[in-house]
């Protein structure tokens, strides 16, 4: 999804040339809905979503004009694009500490180039923060603290700690040093 709306910015959209047409991404501001998948059921919903460099948070609404149900500091989230996970092509998975445990928040959009601009939107507020943040670091050297991939994921069995536990199959995924175990991928 990546390569294919950046071969779409430099040629079609010719993003590169026009550096206005790129606001949509590092203004630090953006806002729309994404079908996010429910937290019990594997159904997907429309949120509203609200990104503020400004204000470190990456909002979500159930209803569009209500308070929102979760409220996410762009500086300890964790981005990824997740379509072998969720089963659609142009989806993110959104990873991020909440009482001492990671929560992970799957998204999805039909339009490739809209879930582009929102992975793009929070890598960049992520950057600007840490520009702010390391006046003296150069991007080359802040790059590696922005959004990562897992470098490993996948089943393994595992077993409780008396020896009458059976196995039980989960999912692994290994970021950095902290292994982290589910029932299933998502």
């Amino acid at each position: 999804v990546l390569v294919e709306q950046w071969i779409r910015a430099k040629y079609e959209r010719e993003e590169f040339c026009h550096p206005e047409r790129q606001n949509q991404y590092i203004s630090g501001f953006m806002e729309g809905f994404l079908m996010k998948r429910g937290k019990e059921d594997a159904r997907y919903h429309p949120r509203k979503f609200v990104l503020s460099e400004a204000d470190d948070t990456l909002k979500y609404h159930v209803k569009e004009n209500k308070d929102p149900k979760a409220v996410l500091r762009i500086s300890e989230l964790n981005v990824a694009f997740a379509p072998q996970k969720t089963g659609h092509q142009n989806s993110l998975q959104i990873s991020f500490m909440k009482d001492g445990t990671t929560r992970h928040i799957y998204v999805y959009h039909d339009d490739s180039e809209i879930i582009t601009n929102w992975y793009l939107a929070i890598r960049c507020a992520k950057l600007h923060r840490l520009q702010v943040a390391y006046p003296g670091a150069s991007e080359a050297e802040l790059l590696s603290q922005l959004t990562r991939d897992f470098p490993k994921e996948g089943y393994l069995w595992k077993t409780g700690p008396r020896p009458s536990d059976a196995y039980k199959k989960r999912w692994f995924t290994l970021d950095g040093r902290k292994l982290m175990y589910h029932d299933d991928p998502m």
